[in-house]
């Protein structure tokens, strides 16, 4: 009888030890999949760009926005923010929405622009290591660079444009200016040079407003491929 039992107790602590480590393994092998992080423009979630996380320039309204940014959880519900703001030069008032990304610094990380109730730009700041190369493994062979040397905060900034996607991306060289120099030495630009801000507009937009009449800051060419 002694035998019997003390057999059946170690099979019960066997068994109890196994559900243990079974429901410990199951916790350690199932991470938190929620992203804090936003890659939206590399898996196209929900749909591509221009659109981002299911809010469409020229279409979306104040309202689409919010409700969206407040679900999305890489996003500071708490700083999200309304301004009143101006479309460039011409005078036309607009609004913004800007908010604070959870796991970043940056401030805004993002601005979302309405004109007449509808969005028609969005720029994203960008929270991972995007090269230039793989945005245009992305999006395609870009259509322009925009060079500004040196910008207010003394860098080279280059905006790459993708016109009929109605986007473009922005980087920023802080290494003496090596890429823009390499640019107007007609040498291209360093494929792993790493995306600051991605923008989201009409492709209309973007062309008027940032690839043809860039300012007096900045200088339009076409595209030149990559540094060899």
């Amino acid at each position: 009888m002694y035998k019997i039992k003390l057999t059946l107790f170690i099979k019960l602590l066997i068994f109890t030890v196994v559900i243990a480590l079974t429901g410990c393994s199951a916790r350690i092998s199932t991470p938190d999949k929620t992203p804090m992080v936003d890659q939206s423009f590399l898996t196209g979630e929900i749909c591509d760009p221009p659109c981002w996380h299911g809010l469409e320039i020229n279409n979306s309204t104040k309202e689409d926005a919010l409700s969206t940014l407040n679900q999305l959880p890489f996003i500071d519900a708490s700083s999200i923010g309304e301004y009143e703001t101006y479309l460039f030069n011409n005078g036309l008032l607009a609004s913004e929405i800007t908010y604070k990304c959870a796991k970043s610094n940056k401030y805004p990380c993002g601005i979302l622009t309405f004109y007449d109730g509808k969005l028609i730009k969005n720029l994203v700041t960008v929270n991972f290591e995007l090269t230039l190369e793989g945005a245009v493994k992305r999006l395609g062979t870009p259509d322009h660079l925009i060079y500004f040397w040196p910008n207010p905060y003394g860098s080279c900034e280059v905006t790459v444009s993708w016109i009929k996607r109605g986007t473009s991306i922005t980087l920023y060289d802080k290494k003496n200016y090596n890429e823009c120099e390499s640019i107007i030495d007609g040498n291209g630009v360093s494929p792993n040079i790493l995306v600051d801000a991605i923008l989201y507009t009409s492709p209309e937009f973007l062309d008027e407003n940032y690839v043809k009449n860039p300012g007096t800051c900045c200088t339009t060419i076409e595209w030149t491929g990559f540094k060899e």
